[in-house]
């Protein structure tokens, strides 16, 4: 039960972030990692001393979803976060959709969905290319 109750006391320090990205929110969200990491840990170390089938990794999907919008930030696009209330969707420069968990986007409004390869790809090959 200790590893848990430093979980919770993790959880609980954890910053928000604003809705709408921009470069200058960065240390926020390496403080965001830092906690995260601790918490993927101490997770990881719980279910590894349980269970032995243990599959699933809600915190280290979430550490590998905030790495991605670090990524994502560092190419200075307007970032919105949680778009459609869902965790891992992020809209960019208000007219592109990308998943941060599996890497891949489309345009708003639109059904079909592309691969890329990493986020700076996404950015210079589509969105800076479309735009001019």
């Amino acid at each position: 039960m200790i590893y848990r109750e430093n979980w919770y006391n993790l959880k609980m320090t954890m910053p928000k972030l604003p809705e709408i990205l921009s470069k200058k929110d960065i240390p926020i969200l390496e403080d965001m990692i830092d906690i995260q990491e601790k918490l993927a840990k101490i997770e990881s170390h719980e279910y590894a001393t349980n269970d032995k089938m243990y599959m699933s990794d809600p915190e280290n999907r979430h550490l590998y979803r905030l790495k991605v919008l670090k990524k994502f930030l560092l190419t200075d696009q307007k970032i919105q976060l949680d778009y459609a209330n869902t965790a891992g969707l992020i809209l960019i420069n208000n007219k592109y959709i990308a998943s941060l968990s599996n890497n891949k986007w489309r345009v708003k409004g639109k059904n079909k969905w592309y691969w890329y390869k990493n986020p700076q790809q996404l950015v210079d090959k589509y969105i800076i290319r479309n735009n001019t």
